[in-house]
């Protein structure tokens, strides 16, 4: 081995020089530069170690293309290193700006993903509303129409022929079937009632639900650290965009009316959510949320109004009807009567 080459082999890795990657103490533990950087002051501990064994080799006139000094191959391994070290650096700072970038998209686009499922959760409660309501009317519609049969059947046997025994018969036959349609349509508006408050309290809980579920997700945003030297021309946009301030109590959902008062004003609400953060996302989500308890009640109010009027009006019918029967029956009666006293009078 040339002296020369020999001399330039000297335990001295600890001088500073040697230490280039010496670990960073502001950096997070656990963050990627930090691990990063343990990974490049190991390697360049362990390559140190190697080539001064090597150098120190008696075998080293073997190799015609290595350099001819610890000191040469020490600055050339550390200049690759430290190569590595600023793309590495470059590839953080291009993906902190990515990530930046899409969480920037994913914030705008938060509020419209809000408002498409509030308005499904809308949908589906207005739809089974509508198809258990149908249900129920269309069990009554049924009931009408084989009461409107029976109706008619008895209407076909009022004659003036009909002897007082079979007069009193048929009338209670009839008042009976009145008694049952109206005992129906009581039952049929009980309901329906049912009917619009289990899906009102259901409306009003899933809704909760979903709008604590999306405040949650907002509040659990990953947002990255962006420092001037990784992303300096977005830190202006993440607070525009964020429009970040302190914690904020969110008020519960008020409950709907009760059916058979929709007009009493109700107190009584869901539980208040607090969040950690208020963002645009944030009022966006209770901005869709409140727009969906206004359609909801109005729909629910509709639909109370409805099954109001529906029931007001065949009562009504009923009683013309029931007041109809009872004269023709005293009609019917009093015209017996005075068949019998002619016939009397003439038998005497």
């Amino acid at each position: 081995m040339a002296p020369s080459v020999r001399r330039g082999c000297r335990s001295n890795m600890t001088e500073r020089r040697f230490q280039v990657y010496t670990p960073e103490p502001e950096l997070k533990p656990h963050s990627f530069p930090s691990a990063l950087n343990s990974v490049l002051w190991t390697a360049n501990n362990i390559l140190l170690q190697v080539a001064e064994d090597f150098y120190q080799s008696e075998r080293l006139s073997r190799f015609l293309l290595v350099p001819d000094s610890f000191d040469q191959w020490a600055e050339s391994m550390q200049q690759r290193l430290l190569g590595y070290h600023e793309q590495s650096r470059t590839l953080l700072r291009t993906s902190r700006e990515e990530v930046v970038s899409q969480l920037s998209v994913l914030e705008e686009l938060l509020p419209s993903l809000a408002a498409v499922l509030i308005s499904n959760l809308e949908q589906r409660q207005g739809a089974g509303l509508r198809e258990e309501m149908g249900g129920v009317r269309l069990k009554l519609k049924d009931t009408l129409v084989a009461s409107e049969k029976e109706k008619r059947v008895n209407v076909r046997q009022l004659r003036v022929s009909l002897r007082d025994e079979d007069l009193q018969t048929l009338s209670s036959r009839e008042e009976l079937r009145q008694q049952r349609l109206h005992g129906n349509i009581c039952t049929e508006h009980l309901e329906l009632q049912v009917c619009l408050r289990v899906r009102g309290e259901e409306f009003v809980t899933s809704l909760a639900s979903l709008t604590e579920h999306l405040l949650s997700h907002l509040d659990n945003q990953p947002r990255p650290e962006v420092t001037e030297a990784a992303a300096p021309h977005l830190r202006s946009d993440v607070g525009t965009v964020g429009m970040e301030t302190s914690s904020r109590v969110w008020p519960g959902i008020p409950h709907l009316p009760a059916p058979e008062s929709p007009s009493t004003v109700t107190t009584a609400t869901t539980a208040a959510t607090t969040t950690s953060r208020c963002t645009l996302g944030h009022l966006a989500v209770i901005e869709q949320r409140d727009a969906a308890v206004k359609r909801f009640e109005q729909l629910f109010r509709s639909e109370v109004s409805l099954l109001d009027n529906d029931q007001r009006r065949r009562l009504s019918e009923l009683q013309i009807w029931i007041t109809h029967w009872r004269q023709q029956i005293h009609t019917h009666t009093h015209t017996l009567e005075t068949a019998d006293t002619h016939t009397n009078t003439h038998t005497h």
